[in-house]
């Protein structure tokens, strides 16, 4: 019997999220009842039904009754007798079990028709294609002879179910909705990490989309829907399936706290403890493989390491946070309001039966879609926390790098000034005395010949003094610190002219400007490189230099009517030390700048400094 739901219960997925706090509880009470059972600790096994029936039955009166039974790591088969069955339908057995045999019969008939189910059996030897372990009885049903043989290896607290078998469809229509809808998130939000981590390059995002892929295997494989419905023709290999995706868990859970908790800034080894139960499961695994170990004891040694990455992970990031990672507080809220709370549900559950907040069969993926949500929302919250992090950094590295340049220029300005004084007082001294001596043995000769040498040198020494002070005179203007930003500039025109044959004009309108020595200083550097280009590499015939103030800024250009930026190869895309040297000037004083044609046919160069910036810059020593 085949118990698929129908198309309008598909419309119960908007009542999903308002159970979170009640699972389906209302409808496992309807028509529903536990179930009471005695455990046959003293009938063998590899005993049959008519055994058990027909020659134990003094033993089985004395046996205790109860509705649930805690079953060990590697126990071996055994029988119980269900109590308290009232009538037709069928008894659903919790949690999914390897096997289960039913044995009932009606109370006219002598022949035992046993119906089997759970992980280990094919959906072709169940009578009803569910994920849930149900198994119909007959009509007219024997209530006094009930009996179940349980094969089961692994630790679950079992409990048995009476339902009839109306209610039980809803019930299974309802929570097939839920869970449907839940996996189905769960789904998109692996699938989501998944491309991001490709888009975006980051292993942290494929780390999550394992995790949490990993772990909706494990729900599908504990809530008996992967047997039935995902890997059906695999049946027999669910086992298996299980204990490697709780191993896969275990080390995208590893790798993505290693990830998500690591700062550049913060180097503790003490994370690289979180890889020790991933390498643990895998040598362990490995081991128990190669020595051909039953399933049951592979899967505990996985679970054992499950539960060390849960509590050195636990460890992990409270260390990391009393060391100040702040990476490490977004990971501690999803760790400890979704994956603690969910690892406590699961195991009460599955272990003790216990269901305090009655989630039903829906609380494995109730406490995974959780875990998603949160663990995404802290993925978020940690991109956003890096970006911050890059801004600040780099703010800090521009504000270093500015600060560097500018100390790289004020030392440039105080050599140049050191060599310009050097020139004009030294060497410039040292030379008129030269000339002074030459024109005394001038005035003493008395040969012609040698007094003409000696005019000849005088002359050659007089050239050489004025091109020094033309250089020292470029090199740090007198006017720097005497005379006004207009006054500087025009000097800067004047000289210019005298020295090239570009007629260099200028049209200064800054009035009594008051800006500090500093920005007088690079505004005139400034200048100096602009028009030391123009007459190197521009071939223009003018050039014309403007100011002024507008707006509480100071607008500085400088256009010629040269071959323009196609063939100046100042201004390609790798630009000299000149430009770089205009740029970090600007950017000293929070100007702009840009350059361009100009509207005289040649290259423009156009630059604005706030007003505020220039009258309170200061050098950086």
């Amino acid at each position: 019997m085949d118990m698929t739901p129908k198309n309008g219960q598909w419309g119960l997925c908007c009542l999903a999220m308002l159970l979170l706090c009640g699972g389906s509880p209302a409808l496992a009470q309807q028509n529903s009842h536990m179930l009471q059972f005695r455990l046959l600790a003293d009938v063998p096994a590899e005993a049959g039904i008519e055994e058990i029936c027909c020659e134990n039955k003094s033993k089985m009166k004395q046996a205790p009754l109860t509705d649930s039974l805690r079953i060990a790591y590697g126990s071996e088969p055994f029988w119980v007798k269900l109590e308290g069955v009232s009538g037709e339908g069928l008894i659903q057995f919790t949690p999914i079990l390897d096997e289960v045999a039913l044995f009932a019969r009606g109370k006219e008939q002598s022949e035992w028709r046993p119906v089997r189910t759970g992980d280990n059996v094919s959906n072709s030897q169940k009578v009803f294609i569910t994920p849930f372990m149900a198994l119909p009885l007959p009509k007219d049903v024997d209530t006094d002879h009930i009996y179940a043989k349980i094969f089961q290896q692994t630790m679950v607290s079992l409990s048995a179910t009476h339902w009839a078998l109306p209610s039980f469809s809803e019930m299974q229509e309802t929570d097939r909705t839920i869970k449907m809808f839940l996996l189905g998130f769960v789904v998109a939000i692996a699938l989501y990490n998944a491309v991001v981590s490709i888009l975006v390059r980051d292993l942290l995002f494929l780390a999550n989309a394992g995790s949490v892929a990993s772990l909706l295997v494990t729900s599908l494989y504990l809530s008996g829907y992967g047997t039935v419905y995902v890997w059906a023709p695999f049946y027999s290999f669910s086992n298996e399936i299980f204990y490697t995706s709780v191993w896969l868990a275990v080390l995208c859970g590893a790798a993505f706290i290693f990830l998500f908790i690591r700062d550049s800034q913060i180097q503790l080894r003490s994370r690289q403890f979180i890889f020790l139960a991933p390498i643990l499961a895998t040598l362990a695994g490995a081991m128990l493989l190669i020595a051909v170990a039953p399933y049951w004891m592979i899967q505990g040694t996985m679970l054992a390491c499950a539960a060390l990455l849960f509590l050195s992970g636990s460890v992990i990031i409270g260390w990391e946070i009393i060391h100040g990672n702040s990476k490490a507080f977004l990971l501690a809220a999803p760790f400890t309001f979704a994956m603690v709370p969910g690892l406590i549900l699961l195991a009460l559950d599955k272990i003790t039966g216990f269901d305090p907040l009655h989630l039903g069969n829906n609380a494995l993926e109730f406490t995974l879609a959780l875990e998603a949500i949160l663990f995404s929302l802290a993925l978020a919250s940690r991109i956003r926390l890096t970006e911050e992090t890059n801004r600040k950094s780099t703010r800090k590295l521009l504000s270093e790098r500015a600060t560097s340049a500018a100390r790289s220029l004020a030392a440039q300005d105080r050599e140049r000034q050191r060599l310009s004084e050097e020139l004009h007082d030294g060497v410039g001294q040292e030379l008129l005395v030269v000339v002074g001596r030459l024109k005394r043995l001038t005035a003493n000769s008395r040969n012609d010949k040698t007094v003409g040498s000696l005019r000849e040198i005088c002359e050659i020494i007089s050239n050489i003094m004025r091109k020094l002070r033309r250089i020292s005179h470029d090199m740090h203007p007198a006017t720097i610190g005497h005379l006004g930003l207009a006054e500087t500039i025009r000097g800067l025109v004047e000289q210019m002219n005298l020295a090239g044959s570009i007629d260099f004009k200028h049209c200064i309108d800054v009035g009594e400007i008051q800006i500090s020595q500093h920005a007088h200083l690079q505004i005139v550097r400034i200048v100096q490189e602009c028009v030391a280009n123009v007459a190197k590499h521009s071939k223009a015939r003018k050039c014309l230099i403007t100011a002024g103030i507008r707006n509480d800024r100071l607008l500085l250009s400088i256009e010629d009517d040269g071959v323009g930026i196609e063939q100046n190869k100042k201004f390609g895309p790798e630009p000299g030390l000149g430009m770089n040297s205009i740029e970090e000037r600007v950017r000293g004083l929070n100007g702009t700048w840009r350059y361009g044609h100009a509207a005289v046919g040649g290259l423009g160069t156009w630059m604005e400094f706030p007003m505020d910036a220039l009258s309170q810059s200061e050098a950086v020593t």
